[in-house]
């Protein structure tokens, strides 16, 4: 009953329910799973403004899944998703004026639709924003508003911000020189197995306290049990 009342508001231009259906569609939520059914609800919706959406059928057109790979009409729509500030929209947007995939290869434009996806929270796209600032490309160089996208990327666990964190704050690039911030990021990269920072934390640890040390490794802790359940939150 409830997939009756579904496809009745979706036939009525509901977009949420044309989305939902695109969903269900794809994953094979209750239905069969059948791209082409999926891409045709998407496509429904996306006409009529429906952000996420636009950037499925952007997405479906750039994988050719669904139907035959295009480009250029992959890029349109995900543009179409981007000026409504779809944040995977704009991050997909700058990877593809960075390699010039059915847009013109510009590494400024690439760096910018980095920025404004970062800006609505892409943890990835939080990430290449704070190395582009950093190293100034695309972009005037700004290693303090850089560092400031690696902090937000790498508390939502993007493990290439977390070590990049460590090395600002054991250089002083960005950001005051502080071993102790140094030290924690180095030791959160390598408890998931990064086992190669041996020396930098090290040299990092070296000048902390025992009590400093202690404090270090209870922050751990707790940014493991929080980020734990961030990840289980949003599954």
């Amino acid at each position: 009953m409830a997939m009756v009342w579904l496809r009745l508001a979706a036939d009525q231009d509901h977009t949420g329910a044309q989305y939902l259906l695109g969903q269900l569609h794809e994953n094979g939520w209750g239905v069969n799973s059948c791209d082409t059914v999926a891409l045709e609800w998407y496509h429904k919706a996306a006409e009529n403004r429906h952000r996420d959406a636009q950037y499925m059928v952007g997405l479906f057109l750039n994988l050719g899944r669904g139907i035959e790979q295009n480009d250029q009409q992959a890029a349109q729509w995900l543009l179409e998703a981007a000026l409504q500030d779809q944040p995977e929209a704009q991050h997909c947007l700058g990877i593809l004026h960075e390699v010039g995939q059915g847009v013109t290869k510009d590494t400024e434009s690439a760096t910018g639709w980095f920025i404004e996806a970062a800006k609505g929270g892409h943890s990835e796209a939080q990430y290449e924003a704070g190395i582009r600032l950093l190293k100034g490309k695309g972009i005037s160089k700004d290693a303090k508003e850089g560092t400031k996208f690696l902090r937000k990327a790498a508390w939502q666990g993007q493990e290439g911000a977390q070590l990049e964190l460590g090395h600002c704050y054991l250089n002083g690039i960005g950001v005051a020189q502080n071993d102790e911030e140094a030290a924690f990021w180095f030791l959160i990269v390598e408890r998931k197995g990064n086992h190669s920072l041996r020396l930098h934390i090290q040299e990092a640890l070296s000048p902390l306290s025992i009590r400093q040390t202690r404090q270090l490794g209870q922050r751990i802790k707790g940014f493991e049990i929080g980020n734990e359940v961030r990840t289980n939150t949003y599954q």
